[in-house]
């Protein structure tokens, strides 16, 4: 129901924003840092001045929560996706809703949208989730121009490489799929995490990505030949618990204690 922000370079926190009444799900900076957008379960998107804690927008017409918030590169623009199958794109000064995509129709309605993600031009906005596809949208015209098919089961995130010319996507068929973003064709498909992957990200350079999952691993990939080349390994939070003979849990919640490190 509210945010932090606090100094990367130390501990200190800096603001509390309030005024979301339910599960927050997304947040971003703009490009200039001088404001942040928020979206939740509550189905809007506020737009705060971070510094003041003042709203400047609260942001209504999502009818589902809101999983995704990215600014335009210009800052002018912010994109967010939900899951009432829709993407809108917002006027930063305004507060006005400029542009609404629809994800319905492929894959039996499954259009929930977990992710979305501008390209460094800003001319393309890429968008996945639920119906296993990914869409780049031309951000000028509203038109979809590709469809992009490989994965097997939800996609939860979507990023574009420094130059745009790449775009790599990953989600609960733990795959990486890096696709060619002018022909729509797919460059390659990375194997190795062994459960959801939920978040991935290029490196300035766009040499390497890196991708992060449920298997408590990070990994990363060299973008050109598509070779993992280091796994960072978290320990789970429960390793070392041992839960054989133990009583009043479910088999199910016995299922998760292990995936997070218990033993028995």
């Amino acid at each position: 129901d509210e945010e932090w922000v606090s100094n990367p370079a130390g501990d200190d926190l800096l603001q509390t924003l309030r005024g979301h009444t339910r599960v927050i799900s997304a947040v971003a900076f703009s490009p200039d840092g001088a404001l942040i957008a928020s979206g939740g379960e509550d189905r809007t998107v506020r737009l705060w001045e971070w510094q003041t804690a003042q709203t400047r927008f609260v942001l209504h017409g999502h009818t589902g929560g809101v999983n995704r918030v990215v600014f335009h590169p210009n800052g002018q623009l912010l994109a967010s996706g939900s899951g009432d199958r829709t993407i809108r794109l917002w006027d930063v000064q305004s507060g006005a809703c400029v542009a609404l995509y629809s994800v319905d129709g492929d894959n039996s309605g499954m259009g929930l949208v977990r992710s979305v993600d501008f390209s460094p031009d800003g001319a393309l906005l890429a968008s996945a989730g639920d119906d296993c596809l990914v869409r780049l949208w031309d951000v000028a015209s509203g038109v979809q121009r590709q469809t992009l098919r490989g994965h097997e089961k939800y996609i939860t995130a979507v990023a574009f490489s420094p130059d745009g010319a790449l775009l790599a996507s990953a989600g609960a068929d733990q795959t990486v799929q890096i696709w060619d973003t002018a022909t729509g064709q797919r460059r390659a498909c990375l194997h190795g995490h062994h459960s959801v992957i939920y978040g991935l990200a290029f490196s300035p350079d766009g040499e390497l990505l890196a991708t992060n999952s449920i298997d408590e691993t990070v990994r990363f990939w060299q973008v050109r030949t598509g070779e993992c080349i280091q796994i960072l390994r978290m320990p789970g939070p429960y390793l070392g618990m041992k839960i054989q003979g133990a009583t009043g849990i479910s088999a199910t919640q016995k299922a998760a204690l292990k995936a997070l490190g218990a033993s028995g």
